[in-house]
């Protein structure tokens, strides 16, 4: 062997030997502490506000990884919150433990007033009235200032003679009342009480919190499943006689 090829071979064992001295082992899985784990739920439980949450927010947690470093003793203890059994999408912290078992610090924001939102029966999930009520009832109000005296109605095009209907705020401001309520509001409000009073308003609760999709694609599965046990069951069975 040349002295250079040696003399690599050396600096590359020295290289790798360091790299593992520095980095090789530098975290542990908190499970050979345990009490990291519980210190951080503990210090949630106590301390919502560190979260960025309440005490009502807090009740449903769950550790999605936790792992301790061997130089400094702090174990990072990650934490998903949970709303009815369900994963909050991005409601991630981390607690940061101290080897003596103190917190030193929270990284991260939870989601506050899971609770108080999902017995909101007034929620409008699609903004159905913000969107096209409001936005309709005060573009049309706005069009009335916009085309002040233009016409409002084919006789101008026609060529008749005046007077013809023209374009003014108060004729637009009842118009969109007339939308609002009379053609909009009251009606939908009656219909929607009447699928309600027959259980046809809404999908289930527990449909609704696991997602329509994970509803639909349950049955999907089932048949699947099916056919798999019928593929594997016709595989076992003996090959007919010719």
């Amino acid at each position: 062997m040349s002295r250079r090829v040696r003399t690599t071979v050396l600096l590359g064992a020295a290289v790798a030997a360091l790299t593992l001295m520095a980095g090789g082992g530098s975290a542990v899985a908190a499970e050979s502490s345990p009490g990291a784990v519980s210190t951080a739920l503990a210090y949630l439980a106590d301390h919502p506000g560190s979260a960025g949450v309440g005490s009502a927010d807090v009740r449903e947690l769950a550790v999605t990884s936790a792992y301790a470093s061997r130089h400094t003793g702090l174990a990072h203890v990650n934490v998903n919150q949970r709303f009815e059994g369900l994963e909050v999408f991005g409601a991630h912290v981390t607690v940061n433990v101290a080897s003596a078992g103190d917190v030193l610090f929270v990284g991260g924001r939870f989601v506050p007033g899971l609770s108080a939102s999902s017995d909101d029966v007034s929620l409008d999930a699609v903004g159905a009235v913000a969107v096209h009520g409001y936005a309709g009832f005060l573009g049309v109000v706005a069009a009335g200032f916009v085309l002040w005296g233009y016409p409002a109605s084919p006789d101008a095009l026609l060529g008749h003679e005046q007077p013809w209907a023209v374009v003014t705020p108060w004729g637009q401001l009842i118009g969109a009342v007339i939308m609002f309520w009379v053609l909009g509001f009251i009606p939908g409000y009656v219909l929607a009480s009447i699928l309600k009073a027959f259980g046809l308003l809404r999908v289930p609760r527990e449909v609704e919190l696991a997602g329509l999709d994970y509803q639909s694609q349950a049955s999907v599965l089932e048949e699947d499943r099916e056919i798999i046990a019928v593929t594997v069951e016709a595989g076992r069975s003996p090959a007919p006689a010719e």
